[in-house]
């Protein structure tokens, strides 16, 4: 049951599953692969990057905003599900550690990598 799921986009097809609608269980299984278990640490670790987003010296070009965006999402999806989507997890972590944002040189943004290493391994 591996592979991309083909309709919707994630995030639709994770609140259809989480409303208990899913069209088939071929889909429904492909939906809850992408979804990895959030743990206190990594929803402790984004709030407090959130947190320090504000205090570096911003510019169009810093990539704050588009961490900012992920980090709002991630922390929406724990609070909802207690789980996060594994691609939305990937893309916040490739963000980090890309070094193409002001936010990469963060402590805290550390600390996310960190977290998110453990469940996508």
């Amino acid at each position: 049951m591996s592979g991309p799921v083909r309709r919707g986009s994630r995030t639709e097809a994770t609140r259809l599953l989480c409303a208990g609608v899913y069209p088939d269980i071929d889909f429904r299984g492909q939906v809850i692969e992408q979804l990895v278990f959030a743990s206190p640490e990594l929803m402790t670790a984004v709030r407090l990057l959130r947190a320090q987003l504000p205090l570096p010296a911003r510019s169009e070009d810093d990539g704050l905003d588009e961490v900012e965006g992920e980090l709002a999402d991630v922390a929406g999806e724990i609070d909802r599900t207690g789980r996060a989507e594994r691609g939305r997890l990937e893309r916040l972590r490739s963000l980090l550690i890309s070094g193409s944002t002001a936010a990469g040189g963060l402590a805290s943004a550390f600390a996310v990598v960190q977290a998110i290493a453990q469940p996508l391994g």
